[in-house]
This record gives C-alpha cells, sequence and structure tokens, in this order.
C-alpha cells in the first residue's frame, strides 16, 4: 500500500514538473516573439496602403508577398503558442486577440471580395485588419509606458489621430472623392481633432462618419 502511495506520488510529481516545464517554455516563447510580432503587425498597415495605391505591378506583387510573409508568421506564432501552452483549452480562449488578427488578415480575402457588390465589406474587414493592429500596440504601449501617465496618453492620442486616417482612407476611397489618397485621410484626421475643420475634406460613407463622430 505504502509502495502504491510512493508511486502514485512520483507520477503526480512528475506531471506537475512536465506542466512547470511546458509553462516556463511558453512564456519564454512569448515573450521572444512579442516584439517581434508588434513589428511586423504594425508593418502591415503600410503593406495595405501601398497595396491599395501601388500602380507598378513589381511593387504591388512586393507587397504582397510581405503581406502572406506577416499573416503567416501569425499563424506559425499562434500554432507554437498552442503546442506549447500547458492548458490549451485555457489558452484558446485567453488568445482570442491573436486569433481575431489571423481571421481578418488573410491576404487572400481581396482576390475573394474584389469586382463584386461586397466590395464594402472588403473595406470594413480591412479596417477590422487595422483596428487588430492598434489593438496589440496598444497592448505593448501599455507594458512599455504604463508607468509614465502622461507620455501613454500622449502617444495613445497621436495613434488615434492616425488610426483615424487609416480608417477612414480605407472606407472613403473610391467613394469620396476628396479621399484619393492617405495624405488626404490623414489630413482629415489631423484637422478633425485639432477642431480646425477647414471642411475641404470629410467623409460621406455611414462608416466614415462613425469614425469622424
Amino acid at each position: 500500500m505504502t509502495e502504491s502511495r510512493t508511486e502514485v506520488s512520483k507520477i503526480v510529481m512528475s506531471l506537475n514538473d512536465e506542466t512547470l516545464s511546458r509553462s516556463q517554455r511558453f512564456e519564454r516563447f512569448s515573450r521572444r516573439t512579442e516584439w517581434p510580432m508588434a513589428i511586423l503587425a504594425i508593418g502591415l498597415v503600410p503593406i495595405l496602403i501601398i497595396e491599395n495605391e501601388a500602380v507598378d505591378p513589381t511593387v504591388l506583387k512586393i507587397a504582397l508577398l510581405l503581406n502572406w510573409i506577416i499573416w503567416l508568421a501569425f499563424c506559425a506564432e499562434y500554432i507554437a503558442k498552442l503546442v506549447l501552452a500547458p492548458q490549451r483549452l485555457k489558452f484558446i480562449r485567453g488568445a482570442w486577440f491573436d486569433l481575431s488578427i489571423i481571421l481578418l488578415s488573410p491576404p487572400f480575402l481581396p482576390a475573394l471580395f474584389e469586382g463584386t457588390r461586397t466590395l464594402r465589406l472588403l473595406r470594413v474587414l480591412r479596417l477590422l485588419r487595422v483596428l487588430a493592429v492598434a489593438g496589440l500596440g496598444l497592448r505593448l504601449l501599455r507594458k512599455l509606458l504604463g508607468r509614465h501617465q502622461f507620455h501613454y496618453l500622449g502617444t495613445i492620442a497621436l495613434g488615434l489621430v492616425a488610426l483615424c486616417g487609416v480608417g477612414v482612407y480605407f472606407l472613403e476611397r473610391n467613394e469620396n472623392p476628396s479621399i484619393d489618397t492617405f495624405g488626404d485621410a490623414l489630413w482629415w484626421a489631423i484637422v478633425t481633432a485639432t477642431t480646425v475643420g477647414y471642411g475641404d475634406v470629410s467623409p460621406v460613407t455611414l462608416e466614415g462618419r462613425v469614425i469622424a463622430v
């Protein structure tokens, strides 16, 4: 009976050690990939803008290639974390944001929606991709500048202006004659946020007006 209890104790201790080891490997991997993945996510925004405005076929191919590389990197990171996670169901529930970036940012979406009546849905999906990236950046900013509230709020304010400009650009381009480039959308965001409101650029779509509000 005593030997049986000893064996059970050894098994329990072995399982605990294995769980701890998996947890340590998971935490180590998460720390090492956090900043590289954040840089890739933020880099997705200018790539999407270039993809929208590219006239040169070579530039367009490069933008699409980079888009695929970033998306596949996020897929690989999520799968690796899922494999390393000591409690996979808990990880899936807690990593919904990471999964949303993958689901909202597949590079083949434009090919599925382009030239159809669901073009507006494509623009909304692109905006959601940008919002997912912004959420990731905000999470990192909280870690980096959380103790410096003034710098944190100032960075968020600047990021919000840029984010609104990106959103209006994706939603209003080809719908609004006054917003043809990202520069036009960024100009609108700046004059709106500073309450100057010249009126030379303003949103015309419902989604764009929601962003303005």
